[in-house]
């Protein structure tokens, strides 16, 4: 019985507390130093990307850092990458088959691995995790926490598509929406 509890998920119940955005920012910056040192392409996505691309900064009410990478590249994240965090002081509560989060200083971030997908109807292809789906048009830079970082092209259409056509207004506990 227990062998299947999820002991992260129940840690994380009703987990509301916002993140400590210094605490975001240095671990954030962290992982993108540590991204970068291996030449891995990453991004940011879910509601990190809505703050960077709303706010221009971490959500103030958001609860986690959000960032994926290639699942070819996953290898590399997990062996290499999260051993570095690691040794500068990340916990490491969560791996899964989407997904590893880290965490230091009480602020988490995941980490998502996206697979090559085409939607059979449209022959489109895109990026998914768990069903949530990035078009596969590329990456442009922006600045956030002191980074040079990747978000997906179109991203004003990725929001709408996540959050809704309001994704400008802030709000408190919404989750992305699934699909294309």
């Amino acid at each position: 019985m227990l062998d299947n509890f999820d002991w992260f998920q129940e840690a994380r119940k009703g987990f509301t507390v916002p993140i400590d955005v210094v605490e975001a920012r240095k671990n954030f910056n962290a992982v993108v130093e540590a991204m970068n040192r291996k030449d891995l392409e990453f991004w940011l996505s879910f509601g990190t990307l809505l703050g960077a691309v709303r706010e221009h900064d971490f959500i103030p009410h958001d609860i986690d850092t959000d960032i994926g990478f290639h699942v070819e590249d996953k290898e590399d994240v997990v062996n290499v990458i999260l051993s570095e965090l690691m040794e500068k002081g990340f916990s490491f509560p969560r791996l899964n088959n989407c997904l590893a989060t880290v965490c230091r200083s009480g602020a988490y971030l995941d980490l998502y691995w996206f697979q090559p997908v085409v939607n059979e109807a449209t022959g489109k292809k895109g990026l998914s995790c768990n069903d949530y789906i990035i078009p596969d048009d590329g990456f442009v830079k922006t600045y956030f926490a002191g980074q040079s970082v990747n978000i997906p092209v179109k991203a004003e259409v990725l929001l709408e598509k996540w959050y809704g056509t309001d994704w400008q207004t802030p709000k408190r506990g919404v989750i992305a929406t699934h699909g294309w």
